[in-house]
């Protein structure tokens, strides 16, 4: 009787993970995983206890992935742009993941993984002289704004072909510089709203409205 063989889990999590990865979510089942491993479906079962066990472990896979991506050095002087742009171009080179993470219904929008990319974009805009007074709470609705419309822009754009990716790329690195624009601006003037509506309420008064006018 020959001897049983066995892997690891990470040797059979790696092979499921690689497998969505070039082929997509459906293409994940007990024999596919056995038959790139040269081996029949039980150390599969083996390993994990249920498919459903070994799915959410590469979901998992895939959150931390896309997290290393986008923590890669950063493309251009402006962080609101490298959010995009690195969301992007994970969007174009893992086109299986993508869907898996944001189509499928399985993932998140925003998991909770990603918050170690949030907190370095926020730590680099803090550094932008052009944002210097800005509340801390601002920081990150600027993420989720960028990260939105960035996935709006994905999903426009995901079923264009190969040769359409370049006027594409220029067309949402022009999109996303306006948009990043637009989203500093209204988090500036919704502060300065704030804070006029709150002297007012104090009775403090508007010394612009009350000076008299020049003839």
């Amino acid at each position: 009787m020959p001897p049983q063989i066995n892997f690891s889990k990470e040797i059979v999590l790696n092979e499921a993970f690689e497998l969505v990865r070039q082929e997509g979510f459906q293409a994940m089942t007990a024999r596919r995983i056995a038959q790139r491993l040269n081996c029949s479906t039980q150390p599969i079962y083996s390993a994990f206890a249920s498919m459903k066990e070994l799915e959410d472990a590469v979901l998992e896979k895939a959150t931390n992935h896309i997290v290393q991506y986008l923590l890669q050095e950063e493309q251009t002087p402006y962080p609101f742009l490298n959010i995009g742009l690195r969301y992007l171009q994970f969007a174009r080179e893992e086109k299986e993941l993508f869907k898996l993470l944001y189509l499928s219904g399985k993932g998140e929008l925003i998991p909770q993984e990603v918050e170690p990319f949030i907190a370095k974009f926020t730590q680099r805009m803090k550094q932008e002289t052009y944002l210097q007074g800005l509340e801390e709470v601002r920081f990150t609705r600027m993420f989720m704004s960028m990260w939105i419309f960035t996935h709006g822009l994905i999903m426009l754009s995901f079923t264009q072909t190969d040769e359409d990716a370049a006027a594409t790329a220029a067309f949402a690195k022009q999109q996303l510089l306006h948009m990043g624009r637009t989203v500093i601006e209204w988090e500036f003037l919704d502060q300065q709203r704030r804070v006029d509506s709150r002297l007012n309420d104090c009775g403090v008064p508007n010394l612009e409205e009350q000076a008299p006018q020049i003839s």
